[in-house]
């Protein structure tokens, strides 16, 4: 069950409170952040040296997969993007996009029912890439976006986040991509983007 509005309050509040003490501790650490709706951000430019990496699906939260690819990759400080919000001291960018929250499905439950919320799922979808490529992040840490408790159909998301992925305006942007997607049992997301997702080239 979904934190009431009350407990989402609490912690947000308790978050901004620690956010400051947490940045002292981490000298790379920054207040910076950018409120982007999604027009604002153009589309990428072409790139002349475009690189191959394969998506991987891990049953694993986000920032345990962030520190994973900076140990593998010395020089991914500072060049990691990993969405969702949590607490971490390493140093990575956050993205936070907030999916639909339990939009009207077709009977089965396994796609929108509107068409205008394909479009705006899309939309987000295409915003979180955006952001990491236009912050030179090279290395990006993603997970089942509004599969959890905002309710999106999970097989729908994972081909909608390959299929944009696979777009050219993205093609060669990112060294690695990683799907963090816990395997809980209440759910089939991470059955889902390791069928869809897992070993494709982008």
């Amino acid at each position: 069950m979904a934190p009431s509005f009350a407990q989402r309050s609490r912690i947000a509040t308790d978050t901004l409170e620690r956010i400051e003490a947490i940045l002292h501790a981490v000298p790379e650490g920054s207040l910076d952040s950018t409120f982007i709706k999604g027009p604002e951000l153009p589309p990428l430019t072409k790139i002349s040296d475009e690189q191959t990496t394969t998506i991987s699906v891990i049953n694993s939260d986000a920032f345990t997969a962030a520190r994973d690819i900076m140990r593998r990759f010395p020089d991914a400080r500072g060049k990691t993007a990993v969405l969702n919000l949590a607490k971490e001291r390493r140093v990575v960018s956050v993205i936070t996009v907030a999916a639909l929250r339990s939009p009207p499905l077709t009977a089965d439950g396994e796609a929108f029912a509107w068409p205008a919320s394909l479009n705006d799922m899309r939309e987000k979808i295409r915003l979180v890439y955006r952001m990491a490529a236009h912050n030179a992040q090279e290395h990006i840490v993603l997970g089942a976006m509004g599969c959890g408790a905002y309710q999106c159909p999970t097989r729908q998301v994972a081909e909608e986040m390959k299929s944009i992925l696979l777009d050219e305006e993205f093609r060669g942007r990112f060294r690695t991509v990683v799907f963090a997607v816990y395997s809980t049992g209440r759910n089939n997301n991470y059955e889902i983007f390791k069928e869809v997702l897992d070993g494709v080239k982008v």
